[in-house]
């Protein structure tokens, strides 16, 4: 319960850092478009016209990964284009370095800025790419035992068990005590199902698989499956035995 917890609290932290990264992204992006001339001067580049083009071009960029992120915050793609943006906003700025009209000491303080910024948007969505990679499967392990030899057993076993035989992997072994056989069937089911449709799946496989064992267990020992008189009588009524159709 611990590690689901922790895990749980970690999933939710990754979400505000992403949900947050998808705002700044947004801010930004407006800033790029409505603002370029400012902007220019601010990180130490001359606001010229191919300037002001590059930034409105990065500003729509900004926006579009800004959107994607808010929309699906729990998504890897969308912050991974984020950090796409960040490459090519980092290119932008060594090109900058190589003309003559800039500000270095404000140009050095936006490159590492957006190093920064890489950095984060790079864990984040490698953290979320982690979240999404498929976890492996629960077991279950159901026993019962039949009181039959073991060779019966095995050898009946595939004229009555019917499709159990895929829900799982299944052994046979003595039972101790002399008391039959042992029959374990081994079933999985994915965590990422389990998660995505909460425990009711489990636990719905679990009891089928164990509910087909049991009746298994009734043919290879009585020849038959026993009913309930509450299972074939529908509502309040006397009890009594039930009747085979053509009596």
């Amino acid at each position: 319960m611990d590690l689901q917890r922790t895990r749980e609290g970690n999933d939710g932290q990754v979400g505000t850092i992403s949900k947050g990264l998808g705002l700044f992204s947004l801010g930004l992006g407006l800033a790029e478009l409505t603002a370029p001339r400012a902007l220019a001067k601010v990180i130490g580049i001359e606001p010229d016209m191919r300037t002001r083009l590059a930034m409105r071009l990065f500003g729509a960029r900004e926006i579009a990964s800004g959107l994607g992120i808010l929309s699906r915050p729990k998504q890897p793609l969308p912050m991974w284009s984020r950090v796409v943006g960040d490459a090519i906003d980092l290119a932008f700025l060594a090109w900058a370095f190589k003309t003559k009209r800039t500000h270095t000491e404000r140009l050095v303080g936006a490159f590492v800025a957006v190093l920064g910024v890489t950095a984060l948007d790079a864990f984040t969505g490698a953290k979320l790419q982690s979240e999404k990679q498929p976890q492996p499967p629960e077991r279950k392990v159901l026993a019962v035992t039949i009181n039959r030899p073991l060779h019966e057993v095995s050898q009946r076993w595939q004229e009555v068990a019917g499709d159990i035989a895929e829900k799982g992997n299944v052994s046979f072994k003595h039972a101790p005590g002399g008391r039959g056989t042992e029959v374990r069937v081994e079933i999985t089911v994915a965590s990422r199902l389990k998660r995505a449709v909460g425990r009711v799946l489990h636990t719905d496989v679990e009891q089928l698989a164990d509910g087909d064992l049991r009746k298994v267990k009734q043919l290879i020992e009585l020849g038959e499956i026993i009913h309930s008189d509450a299972s074939i009588h529908r509502g309040m009524h006397a009890a009594r035995p039930s009747v085979k159709k053509g009596a």
